[in-house]
C-alpha cells in the first residue's frame, strides 16, 4: 500500500535566515507566496521503500543580488522532483504498534542497517527571464539501533551521506544561488537520559581545492523528546547562532487509540 498526500501551504517571511547547502548562510529579506507538494512513501517489497516528492512553488522574493549588496525584488516559480530508495541491509526489528511503554516517541523506530540512495532535481524561474538548474545526489549508510523506549542509552542514530551537488548557479538571488559541491554529511543523535537526545551534524568538503576536509554547517543540538511534542535547542558554533525548536506530534491522525 503507498501513502500518497497532496499537501497546500501559504507561506510569509521576513528577514529569514537561509542556510545554503555546503556554503555560508544568507539573508531572505522578504517572501510570499504558495507551494502545492505531492508526496508518495510505499514498500516495494520486505526491503525496500520508495518515497517521492513532486512540488510546485510560486512566491514574490526580495534578496540580495547574487554579485552585491543591492536588493533586487523578482517573481520566482520553482518546480522540484525527488525520488528516494532506503534498502534495509540488516533488520533487528521493531514493534508495529504503540504501548504504554512508550513515553519518549510518536511512532516505534525500526531498528538495523539500511542504505539509502536519493536523487532531486529543481528548475527555478525568475520574472526577470533568468533560471537556474541543479541536481542532487546522496548515498550514504544509516545505522539505527534502540527503541527509545527505556531511561539511559537506549536509541542511537548515525548516518553518513555522499551528497554531490550540479548547479548553474545562475540565480539572480544570492541566498538560492547553487553552485557544484561534493560533500559528506554526517548525522549524529543519541538518547542520554530519559526524554534528552544529544545531536551533531556536520558537513565536510571532499571536493577538493582550499576547503578540502574542512567542517561547515555544523550544528549541535540538545533536546526534550516525548511521545506528544518536542523541544529542543541548538548551537551553530560558525555563525555563533543559539535557538529553539518545538514540535506537536499527531495533528493528523485521524483514528480514537485504544487508552493505556
Amino acid at each position: 500500500p503507498s501513502n500518497l498526500k497532496l499537501d497546500f501551504s501559504i507561506y510569509a517571511t521576513y528577514r529569514e535566515k537561509i542556510n545554503k547547502a555546503f556554503s555560508a548562510s544568507t539573508d531572505l529579506y522578504t517572501s510570499y507566496g504558495t507551494q502545492f507538494a505531492l508526496r508518495n512513501v510505499r514498500p516495494i517489497n520486505n526491503w525496500i521503500t520508495e518515497s517521492s516528492l513532486l512540488a510546485l512553488d510560486l512566491g514574490q522574493y526580495q534578496g540580495e543580488k547574487k554579485l552585491n549588496k543591492e536588493l533586487t525584488d523578482l517573481f520566482r516559480y520553482g518546480l522540484a522532483g525527488k525520488l528516494d530508495y532506503g534498502l534495509k541491509l540488516i533488520n533487528i526489528g521493531t514493534s508495529k504498534s504503540l504501548t504504554e511503554d512508550y513515553y519518549y516517541v510518536a511512532k516505534t523506530i525500526d531498528q538495523g542497517l539500511n542504505l539509502n540512495f536519493g536523487i532531486t532535481g529543481n528548475l527555478f524561474n525568475y520574472s526577470d527571464s533568468s533560471y537556474q538548474e541543479s541536481l542532487t545526489v546522496n548515498l550514504g549508510p544509516k545505522l539505527v539501533l534502540g527503541e527509545f523506549k527505556n531511561n539511559f542509552l537506549d536509541y542511537s542514530m548515525l548516518s553518513l551521506n555522499y551528497v554531490y551537488v550540479q548547479g548553474s548557479a545562475s540565480s539572480p538571488f544570492k541566498f538560492d544561488n547553487i553552485d557544484d559541491s561534493f560533500n559528506l554529511v554526517l548525522d549524529y543523535e543519541q538518547q542520554l537520559l530519559g526524554p534528552l537526545l544529544y545531536g551533531y551534524r556536520a558537513e565536510f568538503n571532499i571536493k577538493g581545492g582550499s576547503d578540502y576536509g574542512k567542517i561547515s554547517n555544523a550544528s549541535y543540538t540538545l533536546g526534550l523528546r516525548r511521545r506528544a511534542y518536542s523541544l529542543q535547542g541548538y548551537y551553530k558554533p560558525a555563525s555563533k547562532t543559539i535557538g529553539f525548536n518545538f514540535g506537536i506530534n499527531n495533528f493528523r491522525y485521524k483514528g480514537i487509540p485504544p487508552s493505556f
